[in-house]
């Protein structure tokens, strides 16, 4: 975990434990390590925090929906952008890989995508909580 703003070797240090792997492992080991190291900071929290995550990631998509709905891009990258650092906090990189390309390409066609994303990331998340 690091702190924005990032200084000193801080980033380095916390980029270097997921990026050494194949990307596709990466991208794994990430999400687990990310939801062990939450699990352990939170301690008897954890359920209540992935409540709440779930609850705002929900009102995120329903903004993006809207957004690219209404052909608002900039509300599309803004939301997309909160949505992707949120998901990678709980180490849901596919998730953070979607918005990051919704970022990119506000009028991309990626909402089924990223519903199936979301819906996985619940999946995975109610079961880490014990909460499915």
């Amino acid at each position: 975990h690091t702190t924005k703003p990032l200084r000193g070797a801080a980033p380095d240090a916390v980029l270097s434990r997921y990026l050494t792997a194949a990307p596709g492992a990466a991208a794994s080991a990430a999400g687990i390590g990310a939801l062990d190291e939450l699990r352990t900071v939170m301690g008897s929290q954890f359920a209540e925090m992935v409540r709440r995550y779930l609850d705002d990631a929900a009102l995120s998509l329903s903004a993006i929906e809207r957004a690219a709905a209404s052909g608002d891009d900039a509300e599309v990258e803004r939301t997309a952008h909160r949505l992707k650092g949120s998901a990678g906090l709980v180490g849901a990189a596919e998730l953070a890989d979607v918005c990051q390309r919704l970022v990119d390409d506000p009028r991309a066609p990626l909402l089924d995508r990223l519903r199936a994303e979301m819906a996985l990331t619940r999946e995975r998340l109610e079961a880490a909580a014990g909460l499915a």
